[in-house]
């Protein structure tokens, strides 16, 4: 069961580590907000109702906890209209009255922090708890329902250190000197079978794979001479189906994938010294970037719609995560702040991307946009948004079932 695996301390991490994220968000606007002495009226996380709120020193701004707990803000002057009855704010604290490129620092510093909190979390995992390590060694699953695994059969076993793999792709099955046999040195490899396998996807049901795999057999591998040996295995496709979704709705479509051989990485843990966690800790937060960006980017081609997880989603997933253990949890988190800080990025109205978008534009053309036409448009937006939000809320609930 996908719920399986949630329970009080995750649901409760859950709402602790959202609840950082946004903190964190909100937390850059408004000391970028104070920094340049734009008055700020209330720091607040979650939507709608108020739960707590307390006057901050000097009875300038009130923070405030809310009953949604799906977003932030900080209301501040200039930004809003709506001054709060027996408020008297000087012009000069207006958000419109500092410089564009100020206005552009409060914007963006949410942003800035999410991927600070990112990479600590990152870091967090990389430097206090040991890493795993694949290698080009195998284990080997013997058995797949009571049934003997191709790569038991073959003679595979765990710890054998693969030294070379060969690969040729045939479309359709067809047998020709077209389809050359590809040699791969797995020796620098980290992760074998995916370099292995992964670049080679079946386009149809009656293509095949021949995968010759060369190795050492465990028990050799201290000798001077080992022996090799060798296997070529025959895959054909498993045909299965999977919903896609898009902006047209849901559709069932082929998914081919190869046979299962039964093997896969043979892994180590280590723990990492200072350095090595810092470079380890970049390399995952420059490749969770990416991947994120990559992601939206195909949302707007109509494409990974199937991808989109929401609160609910996150949470399933943060808890397995937990399950694996802490440090897999804090990088979970760290991606997460990544991506929504890349989310917010969008030149979306009511997101950063938005406010950044305007201040550029009002920067380029000297001309202020007048406000109400900000106003109005970062209401669309809001709606907008939060009907995406229950679109994907409502995606999350039917996708446990």
């Amino acid at each position: 069961m996908i719920l399986a695996s949630v329970n009080l301390l995750s649901v409760i991490l859950f709402f602790v580590a959202l609840g950082l994220l946004i903190s964190i968000h909100e937390l850059g606007h408004l000391l970028t907000a104070k920094l340049f002495n734009v008055y700020c009226f209330e720091y607040s996380l979650g939507f709608g109702p108020k739960i707590f709120q307390k006057k901050g020193k000097g009875g300038e701004t009130d923070y405030s906890i809310r009953a949604i707990p799906l977003g932030g803000y900080v209301a501040m002057f200039g930004e809003t209209e709506t001054i709060p009855e027996g408020v008297e704010v000087d012009p000069n604290r207006s958000l419109l009255a500092i410089k564009k490129w100020k206005r552009a620092i409060i914007m963006a510093a949410g942003v800035v922090l999410n991927f600070v909190l990112g990479f600590i979390l990152m870091l967090s995992n990389t430097l206090f708890f040991p890493q795993s390590f694949a290698t080009n060694k195998i284990t080997v699953q013997e058995t797949i329902n009571e049934t003997p695994t191709l790569a038991f059969k073959a003679g595979l076993k765990t710890g054998d250190e693969i030294i070379s793999v060969e690969r040729q792709y045939l479309p359709e099955g067809l047998i020709s000197e077209d389809y050359p046999l590809e040699k791969i040195d797995v020796s620098t490899y980290d992760d074998l079978w995916n370099k292995a396998l992964a670049y080679v996807v079946p386009q149809n049901e009656d293509d095949v794979l021949n995968l010759t795999l060369n190795w050492i057999p465990v028990d050799n591998q201290n000798e001077t001479n080992p022996e090799i040996k060798s296997y070529t295995f025959i895959l054909r496709v498993e045909n299965t189906q999977k919903t896609v979704s898009s902006c047209t709705g849901s559709e069932e479509i082929d998914e081919y994938k190869w046979a299962t051989i039964g093997i896969s990485n043979y892994t180590y843990q280590k723990r990492l010294g200072f350095f090595e966690a810092i470079k380890t800790a970049g390399k995952d937060w420059w490749e969770a970037a990416t991947a994120i960006a990559e992601a939206l980017g195909q949302l707007f081609i109509g494409k990974g719609f199937e991808n989109l997880g929401g609160p609910v989603a996150i949470l399933t997933t943060s808890s397995t995560a937990l399950e694996i253990g802490f440090g897999t949890y804090l990088w979970l988190w760290g991606m997460i702040s990544v991506n929504l800080g890349i989310f917010n990025l969008l030149p979306f109205p009511g997101l950063d991307g938005w406010h950044l978008l305007v201040v550029t534009i009002e920067g380029i053309t000297k001309k202020e946009i007048p406000a109400k036409v900000k106003n109005i448009v970062s209401l669309v937006g809001m709606i907008i948004l939060f009907a995406f939000m229950g679109f994907v809320f409502i995606k999350d609930i039917v996708g446990l079932f």
